[in-house]
């Protein structure tokens, strides 16, 4: 793979990482209004799955590139780390850490 195409591969890691802090942000304010627009379907578990799939791969590809390049294994310990946290947040017994807003538990959209 030549730099040119590890060059975009990265900036499409940063992107990717933007919009997950933008959606970090914004998924209260999601979670009441995508419903009131017609757009709930955003709202389903299955499609966080597959997105949280995505970037368990594309983060372990970039790492792996990464390493290729550097030859600096310091990073695998913080992708082992962000894995096992994301898997956690899958199961179900650890789901209700997750966020005290959802569907299932609409106390607190009640008071907005």
């Amino acid at each position: 793979m030549d730099m040119r195409q590890l060059g975009r591969i990265d900036r499409l890691g940063a992107s990717l990482s933007f919009l997950c802090a933008l959606h970090c942000l914004l998924q209260p304010l999601l979670l009441l209004a995508l419903p009131m627009v017609g757009l709930g379907f955003f709202l389903n578990e299955n499609l966080e799955t597959l997105f949280l799939g995505i970037t368990v791969i594309l983060a372990t590809f970039a790492l792996v590139m990464g390493y290729r390049h550097h030859r600096n294994a310091w990073v695998f310990p913080f992708l082992a780390a962000g894995i096992v946290l994301i898997v956690a947040s899958r199961i179900p017994p650890l789901e209700h850490f997750e966020m005290p807003l959802d569907e299932r538990n609409p106390s607190l959209t009640k008071r907005l």
